[in-house]
């Protein structure tokens, strides 16, 4: 070993490897250095437990049904599974399955269950077809009506589809809440910006009507009984000439 080289302590070996894995982080202390230590090893026994269960689950389910362990072993290995059953059973042996009297309330029940979701899916595909055609039908007129490209649609329903499938999982982005809370306001906003329209234009009116009543029309008056000066008004006030406005 050369002058030049070190030896590292244990402590700051293992906060090299946990950086490695955790890049991130920073363990200031020993208390902070072990408390990671402690959740890694948390996190290594329940994987442990868990690897160990399914092991176990897979092995009495190979002792029950040994042929299921080449079926597996088939698969595994890129051989069809049908294939690799007809090749341990024989076509004999698969219908010797179907007829055997123990099996025939459950084969009975387990057809049962599969027409229901064969049923099912035909149902979900039929009504999926229907709805397609009427959101294309409505897709179309919405891009005639507000004259939108095809890429701003493709866009609209790239976006639908994302907030859909996030919804599905459970997941809702901080730009899927601002959009909806945005169309939940929209027809509030838009009322809101016609009232200030309105009262932005009574306001222009009533101060043309203060405007010309302060400065005249700039026509001297004409002497005569029909260009006799009219009444005078009283003075009126800002409501009274909203009225005229």
């Amino acid at each position: 070993m050369t002058e030049s080289q070190t030896v590292k302590s244990k402590r700051a070996q293992v906060s090299d490897r946990l950086q490695k894995k955790y890049p991130d982080r920073e363990w200031a202390d020993d208390e902070a250095l072990f408390g990671q230590i402690n959740d890694d090893y948390d996190e290594y026994e329940n994987t442990l437990k868990e690897k160990t269960a399914a092991e176990e689950r897979l092995g009495g389910m190979f002792s029950q049904y040994p042929q299921s362990a080449r079926f597996i072993t088939d698969m595994a290995n890129g051989v069809n599974p049908w294939v690799a059953m007809v090749e341990e059973l024989g076509m004999d042996g698969i219908t010797d399955i179907f007829e055997n009297p123990e099996y025939k309330e459950e084969l009975a029940r387990a057809q049962e269950e599969h027409m229901k979701r064969l049923t099912k899916s035909h149902e979900l595909e039929e009504e999926y077809s229907k709805n397609l055609d009427e959101s294309l039908n409505v897709m179309k007129g919405a891009q005639e009506e507000l004259g939108l490209s095809d890429e701003q649609i493709d866009s609209a329903v790239d976006l639908l589809m994302e907030i859909a499938n996030d919804a599905i999982v459970g997941k809702f982005s901080r730009n899927s809440l601002e959009l909806a809370l945005k169309a939940l306001n929209h027809d509030a906003d838009i009322e809101s910006a016609r009232a200030e329209g309105r009262v932005g234009g009574l306001n222009e009116k009533i101060e043309a009507k203060l405007r010309k009543s302060r400065s005249g029309d700039g026509v001297p008056a004409l002497a005569g009984s029909h260009n006799a000066p009219s009444r005078q008004r009283g003075n009126e006030s800002i409501f009274d000439l909203a009225d005229q406005a």
